[in-house]
């Protein structure tokens, strides 16, 4: 197969909106093309070489039934199938990466291993459901990453952060993601979970306490830096039960404390969090 010029000029312009049409092996005319597996001898600008996995020669790592969910809006764990996930494709180790942008002509994404560079890894678009996707080889935890999109409006081509991140930088601005796996944990509250639904019905009593967690409480010692998920544990939920009308019996099961909210990496990463 041979690419037209047009083809090239969109690629190296990062308009391309359909690059598995184009990067990866295909089959000739005839075809001739056997599956075989290869690698990527790749010069830098720094003459630097290194042999690489081709991001292209990956089918797509989404299941039939996560597109058909995501496409109808009934995917009810969206958080696994978008996002960034760390996947075993092929035999080899890497990050799925994934969102849904439905009037976007073109995503990519963008992060500190490939020089922030929205031409460099663009992404498949799985028609009829908006949503685009692209496993990248080798990836490892604790990298920044955003998606890049170009608008059919005409707008400027816009960096996002990955609605469904479970990690964000610690450095100002904080607007980036980063790639964080989340362990298996095998819970031990069957005990509580089975009551939920009596403790959680619409004419039981419900108290919600909404705080910051980096502003709540600080270190005054340390630069008034602010305390960890770990730290903030048993005072957080110490200084709730006091708030409680039946402090004087916190254990006698009417009183549950729930923390909902998205982690924030300045305090602890995600996969910490699981207790």
């Amino acid at each position: 197969m041979s690419l037209s010029v047009d083809a090239v000029r969109a690629l190296v312009n990062g308009e391309h909106g359909d690059p598995f049409s184009v990067l990866g092996p295909h089959a000739e005319a005839d075809g001739g093309l056997a599956s075989f597996l290869y690698r990527l001898r790749v010069t830098d600008r720094d003459g630097a070489v290194a042999e690489v996995e081709d991001p292209y020669r990956f089918p797509s790592s989404l299941s039939d039934l996560d597109l058909h969910l995501l496409g109808e809006g009934t995917h009810y764990r969206v958080y696994d199938a978008l996002g960034a996930h760390p996947v075993r494709l092929g035999g080899v180790e890497g990050y799925r990466f994934a969102v849904w942008a439905p009037n976007a002509r073109r995503v990519s994404v963008v992060g500190d291993w490939n020089g922030w560079d929205g031409r460099r890894h663009p992404m498949r678009l799985h028609p009829g459901n908006g949503v685009w996707e692209l496993f990248i080889p080798a990836l490892g935890p604790d990298l920044r990453h955003k998606f890049e999109v170009l608008s059919r409006s005409g707008a400027p081509i816009a960096q996002k952060a990955d609605p469904f991140a479970f990690a964000f930088e610690s450095e100002t601005p904080r607007t980036a993601a980063v790639t964080t796996p989340i362990p298996q944990h095998e819970w031990g509250d069957a005990g509580r979970m089975a009551e939920r639904g009596r403790r959680q019905a619409l004419d039981a009593p419900l108290s919600i306490y909404e705080v910051h967690l980096g502003s709540w409480r600080r270190v005054p010692e340390e630069g008034h830096r602010v305390l960890s998920y770990r730290e903030l544990a048993s005072r957080l939920a110490d200084y709730v039960l006091g708030l409680h009308p039946r402090r004087a019996a916190p254990h006698d099961g009417a009183s549950v404390l729930w923390l909902m909210g998205l982690p924030d990496h300045r305090l602890l990463r995600a996969d910490q969090t699981i207790r």
